[in-house]
């Protein structure tokens, strides 16, 4: 009798963890929707620019071990996210959904600067409230890892969103990864700098890193990596 108490006193406190984490679960899935519930009601549906870096000829860095390029890395990442958020009712616009890399009028000599400018043009005509363009780092030192979010000095909104996603990011991602979280850095960037809403860059991680790039290739990773980013994103969004 005291064995079977017991078992079924095991079986009574699984059922009851299962229960919890559904519904802890099924709170992060709700609690966005609701947010951009409330955006429909208001007519305020925001609109969010989801940049994926490089594309076509321009390759970005390789992983070390698998050989990835960052252009096909990012352009997954970009997606997965843009999913969601569209999911959740915001409005998502994307600067490619292929592996492209486009030319700009007056520009032929430089492919990557007719690239830039061409995205730019898409960010200014889409009136965002916000853009993340997604990237892939690599550093000399392949002790390396972790994920980083850039801002440019030029915008006080990106800076606070850059500190919004990065502080998610930490507590989900690189404490648990990696064992240190990062402080969102300023740039220099081009598409950072020509946007007038909160802009940031998001590098999801090290392909110079194994434990990274082992990670960034995996798709669960991805979703789990697009999933922490569109929470920051609708959190800074809905302050």
């Amino acid at each position: 009798m005291q064995v079977e108490f017991c078992r079924e006193s095991k079986v009574a406190k699984r059922i009851v963890v299962g229960v919890l984490f559904a519904l802890l679960f099924a709170y992060c899935l709700i609690s966005p929707f609701v947010i951009a519930t409330i955006k429909q009601e208001n007519n305020k549906i925001q609109t969010i620019v989801i940049d994926a870096g490089h594309g076509g000829a321009d390759g970005g860095v390789k992983g070390t071990k698998t050989g990835v390029e960052e252009k096909t890395l990012n352009l997954i990442m970009a997606n997965f996210l843009g999913e969601i958020l569209r999911g959740w009712g915001y409005d998502v616009v994307y600067t490619r959904r292929n592996d492209t890399m486009y030319a700009f009028d007056g520009i032929g000599d430089n492919h990557k600067r007719a690239d830039m400018y061409k995205r730019a043009e898409i960010v200014k005509s889409a009136n965002a409230s916000a853009l993340v363009s997604i990237h892939m780092n690599f550093y000399s030192l392949p002790t390396r890892r972790g994920a980083q979010v850039f801002y440019s000095k030029k915008n006080e909104k990106s800076k606070e969103f850059a500190k919004c996603v990065q502080n998610t990011l930490n507590e989900n991602i690189n404490l648990k990864e990696g064992g240190r979280g990062y402080g969102a850095l300023c740039a220099q960037k081009y598409l950072l700098e020509c946007a007038s809403c909160a802009s940031i860059i998001v590098e999801c991680g090290f392909l110079s890193n194994q434990a990274d790039e082992k990670n960034l290739v995996n798709a669960q990773y991805q979703q789990r990596m697009a999933f922490v980013i569109a929470t920051s994103i609708a959190t800074f969004l809905s302050e």
